[in-house]
């Protein structure tokens, strides 16, 4: 008899503007009281934490159609070509 070794489990991609949402906040609303504390619960670094939430000082106009792709997405829709026609609109 042999015994499968279990698959590993499906990445889930999401949309970092929404992560990015998210953390801001956690932050804003006293959930965790840094970005540090942030980047610690995630099991991330600091800097990954303030490159997400610097996604939301980019144009509104930008931020709103890429928001529109939805939050969990797949990574092998979006390609550079997708994100130019999002720009686009």
């Amino acid at each position: 008899m042999t015994v499968k070794s279990p698959s590993p489990p499906m990445k889930i991609h999401r949309n970092p503007f929404h992560l990015a949402r998210e953390y801001k906040y956690m932050i804003d609303s006293g959930e965790v009281k840094s970005q540090a504390e942030l980047a610690k619960i995630k099991g991330i670094s600091r800097a990954r934490i303030t490159q997400i939430l610097n996604l939301l000082k980019l144009d509104k106009g930008i931020v709103n159609n890429i928001e529109l792709i939805g939050d969990l997405i797949d990574k092998s829709n979006i390609r550079k070509r997708t994100l130019k026609r999002i720009n686009q609109n």
